[in-house]
């Protein structure tokens, strides 16, 4: 089997398909709100989100960061697969909220195997020195000010996610909407009085639904926010009128393959 076989068998993971069908909607639902016809996919990983995100609304073309080169060549696959000549445009490079200009990364089994990929895939345990790039100027290389309106940027950066937050917003260079990881819940309130709150053109949660989740990734736009949990999973919807738990017939556009997610199918 190839490494390219063996990355996309991991799409075929029911826990992958539940997760990037829970976590695609949300995306597709805030993007379509905010008329977000392009998506930056910073940490695009093996590409499966960004593939369930390009099957379930027209999207003009995809951008894909990813540090390992082995992922990123899948993941374009993915996209193309998905959507014969899509403009897909790919950077193999670690993005940072710094002026680094490299950083040092270890492709680490546990990150790929809870991803469903083999762990006999010949790159897992190795570190590389890659090129890192700041996202602000990624975004100002790629993107005019004036070509930000449409723009949907998910961030995944491995612990990363808070300090390119921070650099965005202190710049100015913002996306119509955007998505970035939160690991370590407890830094939410801290980091929502420091530097999210203070930028008004976003909407975020005054604080995160259960604290019993392992993780968070907060969607959001200057209207609305999504709030994907993870471990268990769930979606919590909100905007300038506080937060619910989605109805279970709000993501009738997901294909589950998980029994956990069954309450989130649509009733037949």
């Amino acid at each position: 089997m190839t490494i390219e076989q063996r990355i996309r068998a991991s799409l075929n993971n029911p826990a992958n398909k539940s997760y990037q069908g829970l976590e695609a909607d949300a995306i597709v639902e805030v993007m379509e709100a905010n008329g977000c016809t392009r998506y930056v996919d910073v940490g695009c990983f093996h590409g499966g989100l960004a593939r369930a995100v390009v099957a379930r609304t027209p999207v003009r073309s995809v951008h894909l960061v990813e540090p390992v080169r082995e992922l990123l060549m899948c993941a374009e696959h993915e996209i193309l697969e998905e959507v014969p000549g899509m403009p897909v445009h790919m950077t193999n490079a670690a993005m940072v909220g710094n002026d680094r200009n490299s950083i040092e990364i270890t492709v680490t089994t546990k990150s790929l195997s809870a991803s469903g990929i083999s762990e006999k895939c010949p790159f897992v345990g190795s570190r590389r020195i890659v090129e890192a790039v700041r996202v602000h100027d990624y975004l100002a290389m790629h993107f005019p000010h004036d070509e930000l309106d449409d723009l949907f940027l998910k961030i995944d950066a491995e612990y990363l996610d808070l300090d390119i937050v921070s650099d965005l917003l202190a710049h100015n260079w913002l996306p119509k909407a955007f998505e970035f990881e939160l690991i370590e819940t407890k830094l939410y309130d801290e980091f929502l009085n420091t530097v999210l709150r203070p930028c008004s053109s976003y909407v975020f949660p005054d604080n995160l639904p259960i604290k019993s989740h392992r993780y968070f990734s907060i969607i959001t736009s200057p209207t609305m926010y999504r709030v994907v949990g993870f471990e268990p999973f769930e979606v919590y919807v909100g905007g300038s009128h506080g937060m619910n738990m989605v109805p279970t017939d709000a993501l009738s556009r997901s294909e589950w393959h998980d029994p956990r997610m069954n309450r989130f199918k649509k009733s037949s």
